[in-house]
Parts: C-alpha cells; sequence; structure tokens
C-alpha cells in the first residue's frame, strides 16, 4: 500500500523555509501550533460495517533563530480505534515518534540546506491486538491525521536550490533519509525487528506568476531500499510524485485548483508480491476574504488504482474559516468524506464515508 504522503510535508517545509525567515528573528519571531484533530470513517454496512477512528493532537514549535537559520520540533499523540458490527476489535494511543529539522538559506537564498533528527518517541513493538489499527490508519487513501505510531531513529539530509529565468522560478531540491532497526510487532514466538529502506529524493519544481495569480508544478522520483524484517529483505518499490497548483484571485476572493498524482512501483511485501499502485487526487477550493473573518469551501476527488484497476473513490466537502484573536491565529476546519472501496477479487463494493473535524491554533 502506497505510505502515507509525506514527500508533500518535506518539501512544502523547504519551499517555505525563506518566507519563515522573513517574518524576524529569535524566540519573539517563534511560532507554535497546535491542531487537535477527529476523524472517522465507516467501511461498509450493517454487520460487515467497520469504522475506523482516530483522534490525534499535533504539536510545533518553530524558533527562526537568524534571518537566514530556522529550526522546529513537532510531534503528536494519537488514539486509534477499530470497530468490526459495533465492538471494538483493535486500538492503539501514545506519543508519535518527533522531529528536529534545522534548515539554513545560503548564497543569497537561492539555496538551502536541511537536516532532520527522527527521534523514537512513538509507541512500538505493537502487540497483536493493535495491529489492524496501526495497519488501518497508515492507509494513505483515507485522511487519517496520523498514519503511524513510530517510524523507528533516523535522519534526513537535504539540499534545495532556486533560480529566476525571467518569469519563472525553477527549483531543485534532493534529500537522503536513513532510518535504524527497531522493534516493530510482538509475536506469540518472539518480537519481529524491522528497519525501513532507505531512501533518496529528487524533486524538481517551477513556479510563475500568472495574472494577478500563481502557477506552480513539481515531479519528484524517490527511491527506497528494501525493507528489512528480521532477517529477510523486501523491496517496496519506488515513487513518483507529480504536484500542481494555480490560484487566481477575484477580487477579495480566490480561486484555487490543485492536483497531485503518486505512483508506486510493483514490490513485495511480506510472503507475496505487492502490485502498483497509483493513487490521483483533485481539489478545487473557493476562498472568502473578510477583514476580520476568512472562509473556504472545497470539493476534492481522490481515485486510487492497484495494477490499473479500480480500488476506491471518494469524495470530500470542506469548508473551514480563520480569524485572529491577538496573537492567535485560528483556524477550524471539517470534511465530510463520500465514497467507494473495490474488492480487487471482483466481490460486491463496499460504501465508505467518512468526517473529519480540525482546529488549528497557531501562536506567534
Amino acid at each position: 500500500m502506497i505510505r502515507p504522503v509525506k514527500i508533500l510535508a518535506a518539501s512544502a517545509w523547504i519551499s517555505c523555509a525563506p518566507m519563515l525567515f522573513a517574518q524576524g528573528t529569535g524566540l519573539a519571531a517563534s511560532a507554535v501550533i497546535a491542531a487537535p484533530t477527529y476523524a472517522a470513517y465507516s467501511i461498509g454496512a450493517g454487520n460487515t460495517e467497520k469504522r475506523v477512528d482516530q483522534y490525534s493532537s499535533p504539536f510545533a514549535f518553530i524558533v527562526p533563530v537568524t534571518k537566514t537559520f530556522t529550526i522546529d520540533f513537532s510531534t503528536s499523540y494519537a488514539a486509534s480505534t477499530v470497530t468490526s458490527n459495533g465492538a471494538v476489535t483493535s486500538s492503539i494511543a501514545g506519543m508519535t515518534d518527533s522531529q528536529i529539522r534545522g534548515s539554513l538559506v545560503v548564497f543569497d537564498q537561492h539555496a538551502a540546506i536541511t537536516v532532520g533528527l527522527n527521534l523514537p518517541t512513538g509507541r512500538y513493538t505493537v502487540s497483536a491486538n493493535q495491529q489492524e489499527a496501526a495497519g488501518q490508519i497508515g492507509n494513505s487513501f483515507l485522511l487519517m491525521p496520523v498514519g503511524g505510531m513510530g517510524v523507528g531513529p533516523g535522519g534526513t539530509l537535504g539540499l534545495a536550490f532556486a533560480e529566476r529565468y525571467g518569469s519563472w522560478n525553477l527549483g531543485l531540491s534532493g534529500s537522503v533519509r536513513k532510518t535504524g532497526r527497531f522493534d516493530a510487532y510482538e509475536l506469540t514466538t518472539g518480537v519481529l525487528r524491522f528497519e525501513p529502506g532507505d531512501e533518496y529524493r529528487l524533486r524538481v519544481g517551477i513556479d510563475r506568476p500568472i495574472f494577478d495569480g500563481s502557477l506552480n508544478g513539481s515531479l519528484s522520483y524517490s527511491k527506497f531500499g528494501p525493507d528489512i524484517i528480521d532477517s529477510s529483505a523486501f523491496p517496496t518499490g519506488d515513487r513518483v510524485m507529480l504536484q500542481s497548483g494555480l490560484a487566481l484571485p477575484f477580487g477579495e476572493n480566490t480561486l484555487s485548483v490543485s492536483f497531485w498524482d503518486m505512483y508506486r512501483r510493483s514490490g513485495e511485501m511480506i510472503g507475496t508480491n505487492s502490485p502498483w499502485e497509483n493513487l490521483a487526487d483533485l481539489s478545487i477550493a473557493w476562498s472568502i476574504r473578510g477583514k476580520f473573518l476568512s472562509l473556504q469551501t472545497s470539493v476534492e476527488q481522490r481515485i486510487w488504482q492497484i495494477e490499473g484497476a479500480r480500488a476506491g473513490d471518494l469524495t470530500n466537502f470542506g469548508i473551514g474559516a480563520q480569524f485572529n484573536i491577538g496573537a492567535f491565529t485560528i483556524a477550524p476546519s471539517s470534511t465530510v468524506a463520500i465514497g467507494k472501496l473495490h474488492s480487487a477479487e471482483g466481490g460486491p463494493t463496499a460504501s465508505l464515508q467518512g468526517i473529519r473535524g480540525q482546529l488549528l491554533i497557531r501562536w506567534h
């Protein structure tokens, strides 16, 4: 299954670094972000209904130490439950891993160096009655806030370059991630040790002004080493991701259109082959900006394919707001999801419904 879309978050952080530096330096310019989130999805109906719930509370602290150097820290608490036919069958709760990242902008903001550490503060050694819940939240087709409780100790080194050519901005970035081995699953015969494969990522991006708005696009390629489970190695398949976005202002309002497509090559899982997958997402949003309150409505269509066969469809309808109270920015949002999951064996199609609510609070 396609891993959670962490490519988006990592790429966006590097590209947003220069904007953070422009806001000032030191503790007085720091920001604290909290985003308590609840998400729930029901799959099927009647006696076959399965429900996946998750409450999470992400936290981030950002400090622009100088005009060219920023440090940020992030972690989260998450509690997830799987219910089948009205009875809880699996649950897992606890802290996730923590991340510390530093970014240094050099060469007159034409390049950035990013170093990140993943601290193993998450919930490890998943027992048998927690495995279903841990697996369900890792489904990137859904919009679970936290896709995994921990991935082991590790580090990431990233380099990014940007240059302007006329009206176009061109960016190129690359990164290497190394993760250590950890005890992942508790079995009756002992503990199963797991080591995620190393990741090598290359990304090229462009953007330019268009009318009074902006147009951007990027292409990423991620090469993964084999995951090691005990003494066996399983190649999981490389990833290719295409992203694009268009923002057009209409007076005080803005129309935004974004699209991304992530393809994973075929690989292996424990004891079986893992077929190739493709996940595509198209989103359209309309933002209304007021003096004290901004509103946004959106519709998003997500399509999941496995080896060319339709595996799932999901439509998300969202609404959100943003307003300021003193030094706080408050942004509540909610999403309703309706879709279907298709059986790869030609079996019956299962209905899919979901809700998601978030209250993002930023102190700055």
